[in-house]
């Protein structure tokens, strides 16, 4: 998925999270907590790139996804767009900056990264720190 469709798809969950929000006023889905901190990648801030946060389904854990762009070594989810707590799959994509024809976030720094965290109910800071790739 290139950045851009992550762009899209992150515009898309905003969408759905205010169409939600706004039947019957009130919020109908669960309450969600923000979540915020820094991405480095061997030691170094990520310039670009989005973490994806979504629920653990194999752990009994439901309710919907969150995308959070970075940007210069920080993310954080957007008002109401956070996570509902309880464990979590996290799939981080990481871009140089350097704009390129194909994507205004530039060259990936790494594979995709995958890891499993348990969040709180309540807002919270989690960093991540990529390891570099084994030659």
């Amino acid at each position: 998925m290139t950045f851009q469709n992550r762009l899209a798809w992150m515009g898309m969950l905003g969408v759905l999270g205010l169409a939600a929000s706004a039947g019957c006023g009130g919020s109908d889905g669960p309450a969600r907590y923000p979540v915020s901190g820094s991405v480095s990648y061997d030691g170094q801030p990520v310039p670009a790139g989005d973490v994806l946060l979504e629920p653990d389904g194999s752990q009994g854990n439901t309710g919907p996804a969150s995308l959070a762009v970075i940007e210069n070594g920080r993310y954080e989810t957007t008002p109401n767009q956070g996570v509902v707590g309880g464990p979590y799959l996290v799939r981080i994509s990481g871009y140089d900056g350097v704009a390129i024809p194909d994507s205004t976030a530039g060259m990936p720094l790494f594979p995709p990264y995958e890891t499993q965290v348990e969040f709180p109910a309540e807002p919270t800071t989690q960093d991540f720190d990529i390891p570099a790739a084994a030659p």
